[in-house]
């Protein structure tokens, strides 16, 4: 899996397992949620059929990439964890028989994350500068506390559930909280059931934990920072019980230029890119030795127009670039790269650059030292502003965030083998998401201004002004749109089954299953507001936490959509359906 931390502002994630929660071990960092702005003259030729301009936002309008993070009860193999800051203590439910057990943590327990495959959990108690790991076994929890870094508020466990990462996330802040350790993180050590904790010195500003290999397959976690990444040797961890363990920073970026940066690792654990809000360079560090970052100025690639895919130009068509590489820059200054994309096996980093309407290839690491060996694509018949790759590699789904108007997503094909083709959506784009598999897309949608039940309007009208997401068959390219009363605010696929679900932020409450084998939505309504979605595999369950006085999950099972609820879990009282 390619590693990110995106220019973000909320975030759509279609996952599998537990809800999306706060492990930074994602592909994408931030808060994503915000209103585009509005500026009058971008530079962008608008294409026919698209419905009319870019509603006057100009050319440093941002791409919105939307993500979604709650804090909500996380799932394990068996078992539901939901902690409960105001009475200092974690509910355990039996995900088959909805049974409650409750163990004591420490002071605030807050930020819960579940390991992988397992009946363990972290938490952070956030008044007490500890973590807490909870190990439940034949209906029995035990809760082992450790002290942490001054602050920490933040979890994220690595893939394997081995290891983990705590430390001080500015973004999670509260008001009255503890001056915070800025430059340190603890490392834990979860290998064989036992707790080892070490602590780490890192570069300002941790912002986000990625997790993956070294060249020589030893596990590492790469710290994103305010200057680049500190790469800390999890093995260490293992190896050492007195848990003294250094970190090696690799700069991107000097002073707070990296604040708000991109910032993607290669799956081998070879290569960091970084590239800073609205620039048009990018920076490619080794993740291994000290050398300096190689920049690379996208805007020189730009010069000349290329042909349009499928006429010469061909993205993933391999080797040198035909025409529009290598050129000495346009004559129209850019704004910067809108998106920036990894492939999933880290070979070449995709850039989009509105402005241009272009998406440029750029191999990894040959392309940041042979500027003619990246590869500029003009891509006509509509607008891009950003991509979504799919996990195998082959397809990226094109489409902008920056308009109301614009209602089109285009497929372009990564191999080369065919040309793009765009698609009508109906409905202007807020958020895009591939299934594992890559052979289905989930797209949220935004709204038009104005009351869908207004009296005298049309099918068009009404539709533009309702909430609504799209699934897309990506081989036949056919979509289906579902207009929703309210908007999705997350989704999760169920791990190797054919459905996903949706939720929504206003009345009537209720979750969506659309089927991925016939594109088919059928309903499941609730007694509340839900806050996540999550799954207990070995159950068979969806698992809905909901806002309630006393604390509400329902159970769906995923198939029959029959449903169980537990209420007043944070009281440890009874069940009731």
């Amino acid at each position: 899996m390619v590693l990110g931390v995106g220019l973000a502002t909320s975030l759509l994630v279609l996952g599998s397992g537990c809800d999306s929660s706060s492990s930074d071990s994602a592909a994408a960092y931030g808060d994503k949620s915000g209103e585009n702005g509005a500026t009058p003259g971008l530079g962008i030729d608008q294409p026919s059929g698209t419905g009319g301009s870019l509603h006057g936002v100009g050319g440093a309008a941002p791409e919105v990439e939307s993500t979604l993070v709650l804090e909500a009860p996380q799932a394990g193999l068996h078992y539901v964890y939901a902690a409960n800051p105001d009475r200092n203590n974690v509910s355990v439910i039996d995900a088959e028989s909805l049974t409650i057990h409750t163990v004591d943590t420490g002071r605030e327990p807050r930020h819960l994350q579940t390991l992988p495959g397992q009946d363990r959990a972290l938490l952070v108690n956030l008044s007490s500068d500890e973590v807490s790991l909870l190990d439940t076994k034949a209906g029995v929890t035990k809760a082992t506390q450790t002290p942490v870094g001054a602050g920490s508020n933040a979890i994220a466990v690595s893939p394997d559930g081995l290891h983990a990462v705590v430390y001080f996330d500015e973004t999670r802040r509260t008001p009255g909280s503890t001056i915070a350790q800025v430059q340190e993180v603890s490392v834990l050590g979860l290998a064989d059931g036992g707790l080892k904790v070490g602590r780490v010195a890192v570069n300002f500003g941790p912002r986000a934990v990625l997790f993956g290999k070294s060249p020589k397959g030893s596990p590492e976690a790469y710290v994103v920072t305010e200057e680049g990444v500190s790469v800390i040797d999890l093995g260490a961890i293992d190896k050492d019980a007195s848990g003294l363990i250094r970190s090696r920073t690799v700069r991107l970026f000097t002073g707070t230029a990296g604040k708000d940066a991109d910032v993607s690792v290669t799956p081998d654990g070879r290569w960091a890119i970084g590239r800073a809000a609205g620039s048009s360079r990018l920076r490619l560090a080794a993740l291994s030795g000290a050398q300096a970052p190689v920049e690379l100025d996208v805007s020189t690639l730009l010069g000349a127009a290329p042909p349009p895919m499928g006429t010469g130009g061909t993205v993933g068509a391999g080797g040198a670039a035909g025409a529009g590489t290598g050129g000495a820059g346009g004559s129209e200054p850019l704004t910067g790269i809108t998106d920036l994309d990894l492939a999933p096996d880290g070979s070449y980093a995709l850039c989009v650059v509105r402005d241009r309407n272009a998406l440029v290839r750029i191999p990894v690491p040959g392309g940041f030292t042979q500027p003619s060996l990246a590869q500029v694509t003009k891509i006509t018949g509509g607008v891009i502003g950003q991509t979504v790759l799919d996990p195998t590699g082959h397809w990226a789904l094109g489409f902008t965030t920056a308009s109301l108007t614009i209602e089109q997503i285009v497929r372009i094909d990564l191999k080369g083998t065919e040309p793009p083709y765009w698609l009508d959506l109906r409905k202007s784009v807020a958020a895009v998401a591939f299934s594992v598999a890559g052979d289905r897309a989930l797209v949220v949608h935004q709204k038009r201004p104005g009351d869908p039940n207004a009296p005298g309007i049309d099918l068009e009208t009404q539709t533009d002004r309702s909430n609504g997401y799209t699934v897309i068959d990506i081989e036949a390219m056919f979509a289906k749109l579902t207009p929703t009363t309210a908007a999705p605010t997350s989704t999760l696929l169920v791990p190797g089954q054919p459905y996903a679900f949706l939720m929504f932020d206003a009345a009537p409450w209720e979750v969506h299953r659309v089927s991925l084998d016939t594109l088919l939505v059928d309903k499941v309504a609730l007694g509340s507001k839900p806050i996540s979605l999550g799954v207990v595999p070995s159950a068979k369950r969806l698992f809905v936490p909901q806002e309630h006085p006393d604390g509400r999950i329902t159970f769906v099972n995923w198939t029959t959509l029959l449903t169980s609820s537990v209420t007043g879990y944070e009281r440890n009282s009874q069940i009731r359906e």
